[in-house]
């Protein structure tokens, strides 16, 4: 049964696993005919059959003197760039600041990211000056690993089946309000996290239960952490 609200749609790349493989400062002739420096996002995604490519915006006053490697000609990044955005969304999630830390530790370096893998999605920047428009940027919203590293959280032990498969059965509850859509989207960033550390469905499913019982309030995200196709296989793939 389709709900009445509606979804925003931006036709761009959304709700997705990314690899960032290769983070740059330049420009594009489709920015600003290209008179405007970025920090340039380029990776793959499972999600997507076209390569990667994001452009976040910097502010004013960088210049380069390396062909991109890393930026100079300020302290620090205005905080209403959508490079600053990323990067503070990506600070934000579990596991990132001590990679950051062991790196560069500088986000005037252009390839500080390179190898991170998040889940993205495309959040809406409301401008204070009603005379601009919202934009939508995509942002992390949880970290997946390093690429090559393999799975964070491979080699624990699996727990129970029996276990998850009886909590499987709990009723779920349903949910409308916008609040609670908004609270299971971030939900579901979470758990498919776990989906990608689990080592089979009943290990997700019993991690699912144990750290985000609240899950079960949400119906229709719930019928995807049971269904074994879905979400846990999708981040299995």
């Amino acid at each position: 049964m389709a709900e009445w609200e509606g979804e925003v749609s931006t036709g761009l790349l959304d709700d997705a696993d990314v690899t960032i493989e290769n983070g740059y400062f330049g420009t594009d002739a489709s920015y600003k005919s290209g008179e405007q420096l970025l920090w340039i996002l380029e990776g793959e995604s499972p999600d997507s059959d076209e390569p990667v490519r994001q452009f976040y915006s910097i502010g004013k006053g960088w210049e380069t003197s390396d062909n991109g490697e890393t930026v100079e000609g300020r302290d620090k990044f205005n905080d209403q760039s959508n490079y600053y955005r990323f990067f503070r969304a990506a600070l934000e999630c579990d596991g990132v600041q001590e990679v950051v830390e062991d790196r560069e530790n500088d986000p005037a370096v252009g390839a500080l990211w390179n190898g991170l893998q998040f889940h993205m999605e495309r959040q809406e920047i409301v401008p204070d000056n009603d005379n601009i428009k919202p934009w939508w940027v995509l942002l992390p919203v949880s970290f997946l690993g390093i690429a090559g590293e393999g799975k964070k959280g491979k080699g624990k032990s699996k727990k129970d089946k029996g276990k998850a498969k009886g909590k499987a059965k709990d009723k779920p509850k349903s949910a409308d309000d916008a609040d609670t859509k908004k609270a299971a989207k971030a939900l579901r960033a979470k758990i498919r996290k776990l989906a990608q550390e689990a080592d089979d469905h009943d290990e997700f499913l019993d991690a699912v239960h144990d750290q985000y019982p609240e899950v079960t309030e949400h119906e229709a995200l719930y019928d995807k952490v049971l269904d074994e196709d879905d979400i846990f296989a999708k981040a299995q793939s």
